[in-house]
């Protein structure tokens, strides 16, 4: 693994699009969120962002080299930051941020190209479906205010995530976005509302009109409501509209749930 993750990151610098291809479609086929594609993000990060601070004009023209590449890539950097299930929290790095909002909001279809051509496999081999890093990457936008991680960039990212959602191809059934990736943000804001109740003592009044609060529940529902309209959403849809009411009352989510409930 060592080797690979050396490999693929040699490649991303010469470029070579035939080794990131395969490596595309290698991260696929293990799923992009699995431990061996996390800790290829991983040394990629500490590749081009860590240990060299150098210039990344390089980095930047990747879309172009192998979007696929990237799409898969991105999907298991996202899921490399503001874990909701470890005790330390990590954040990205801000060059890294930057650059993920560049290849967003100049590719606006790149976070479904590893879903828009069939991967390459020997005869008789299964592909599996690309995971998309959208949800992952809206994660950090709506969790950052609550982590106090709410710098500019991360509404940028933002505002790139819903354009490149409102380009969504629709398809029969939808594929883009996994409703219980989504789901993720539920138990971190439930937490950080439960302790604004618990150790800061405020009253449900306060809770309430909480700036941080309503801020990650704003980005939420605006998520949620441009990836519903775009027929992206797939799963249990049902099951994590039901989820979005334990939430605390925000006036943009209510309209969104209530929509869902009428239709």
């Amino acid at each position: 693994m060592g080797i690979l993750n050396k490999l693929v990151s040699f490649a991303v610098g010469i470029p070579s699009f035939t080794v990131l291809m395969v490596a595309s479609v290698w991260m696929q086929q293990w799923g992009n969120t699995s431990p061996n594609s996390c800790k290829l993000a991983e040394t990629f990060i500490n590749d081009y962002f860590c240990f060299h601070s150098g210039s990344l004009d390089r980095l930047k023209v990747l879309p172009n080299i192998c979007p696929q590449f990237t799409a898969n890539l991105m999907t298991a950097i996202a899921d490399n930051y503001f874990g909701v299930t470890k005790k330390e929290f990590l954040f990205p790095p801000k060059r890294l941020l930057n650059i993920i909002i560049f290849w967003i909001s100049n590719h606006s279809s790149l976070c479904t190209a590893a879903q828009e051509k069939a991967a390459i496999l020997p005869p008789g081999a299964i592909a599996m479906d690309a995971v998309t890093p959208i949800a992952g990457l809206l994660k950090w936008c709506v969790l950052a205010p609550i982590y106090k991680e709410d710098s500019a960039e991360y509404s940028r990212l933002h505002l790139a995530l819903l354009n490149s959602i409102l380009e969504i191809p629709r398809s029969s059934p939808p594929k883009a976005i996994y409703a219980q990736h989504l789901a993720y943000c539920i138990n971190p804001i439930l937490t950080y509302a439960g302790d604004l109740k618990t150790k800061q003592e405020l009253k449900l009044n306060q809770i309430l009109s909480e700036s941080a609060l309503q801020m990650s529940l704003d980005r939420f529902a605006q998520a949620i409501q441009v990836a519903y309209s775009m027929c992206s959403i797939y799963g249990h849809v049902d099951d994590f509209f039901n989820q979005l009411k334990q939430l605390p009352f925000n006036k943009s989510l209510n309209i969104v749930i209530n929509t869902y409930k009428k239709e």
